[in-house]
């Protein structure tokens, strides 16, 4: 596991990363996010997972993920985003 801690527009962030221990690919992402609670904007969980890596421009990145609130009340994580990467466009500068 990883941390990494940020500030961004004097926001403070936390991110914690899950590696496969196998290939050490990231695996998940968890940190907590502001979300909308009707009108009222509150801090919640927020939990990525990745899959199905391939080789693009000579590195490996997940083709799949899905990302989704996991409130106290619940045991899973409810989906907000599931989806494929079709095509990756990177610059290195």
């Amino acid at each position: 596991a990883a941390i990494l801690e940020f500030n961004h527009n004097g926001i403070n962030l936390r991110l914690h990363f899950n590696f496969d221990p196998q290939t050490h690919l990231v695996t998940s992402m968890h940190c907590m996010r502001p979300r909308m609670d009707g009108s009222v904007a509150e801090r919640a969980h927020w939990e990525c997972y990745y899959y199905d890596y391939e080789r693009c421009g000579g590195m490996l990145v997940p083709t799949r993920m899905e990302c989704g609130w996991k409130l106290d009340s619940q045991k899973e994580v409810e989906i907000y985003f599931k989806g494929r990467n079709e095509q990756l466009i990177y610059l290195v500068s």
